[in-house]
């Protein structure tokens, strides 16, 4: 909800800007304001279960469970990144050291 109405009041979106790109920045802020865990978990499972098609998405939620430690899952993001988006080599390495953790 919080994110749809800051959406909604953005008066000028860039015109290069998706909704992809615009809630994956809510969940940036969302870290910058040091929210509660759930709530920055929320928007990244929100942002990929909205764009289940976008490499950014699952990228995004594969470093935020990363960082938090669970590799398992982060592995299984940057698999689904990874499979969107087979010829992004960053992606395939971030994959490689998730398998490894």
């Amino acid at each position: 909800a919080a994110y749809q109405q800051r959406r909604e009041g953005r008066a000028d979106p860039a015109p290069w800007s998706s909704d992809v790109q615009q809630l994956l920045k809510f969940g940036e802020a969302l870290i910058e304001a040091r929210a509660e865990g759930r709530d920055i978990f929320r928007v990244y499972t929100l942002a990929t279960a909205r764009y289940p098609e976008s490499a950014e998405a699952w990228a995004a939620q594969a470093r935020v469970l990363a960082f938090v430690g669970q590799w398992r899952a982060a592995e299984k993001a940057y698999a689904r990144a990874s499979e969107l988006r087979p010829s992004q080599p960053l992606l395939r390495r971030l994959l490689a050291l998730a398998r490894r953790r």
